[in-house]
């Protein structure tokens, strides 16, 4: 299973685009994480519309998001919430 580790920082702007076309990937065993942290936007409630998993941490800062995502799943696939990336056949 791969897994898709997000690191979010105040990403409102990016990240529904972003978990939209995560979401839309087929073919592979998959599941996806945001790792919001201290987010003080809605960064976290549209995350929360997604299939994925939500994680809020108090610490700022993308390398710890990064490390807390490494801890918690075994394949990583790491994305900023501003990159939309196509990974693979889509649904549409």
């Amino acid at each position: 299973m791969i897994s898709v580790i997000i690191p979010a920082h105040n990403e409102q702007d990016f990240i529904r685009e972003t978990l939209e076309a995560v979401c839309l990937q087929k073919g592979a065993d998959y599941e996806v994480a945001v790792i919001a942290n201290c987010c003080s936007d809605r960064t976290v409630a549209i995350a929360k519309r997604f299939p994925v998993e939500v994680l809020q941490i108090e610490k700022k800062g993308s390398a710890h998001a990064k490390n807390i995502g490494a801890i918690r799943y075994r394949d990583q696939t790491f994305f900023g919430a501003e990159f939309v990336i196509t990974i693979g056949e889509t649904t549409e």
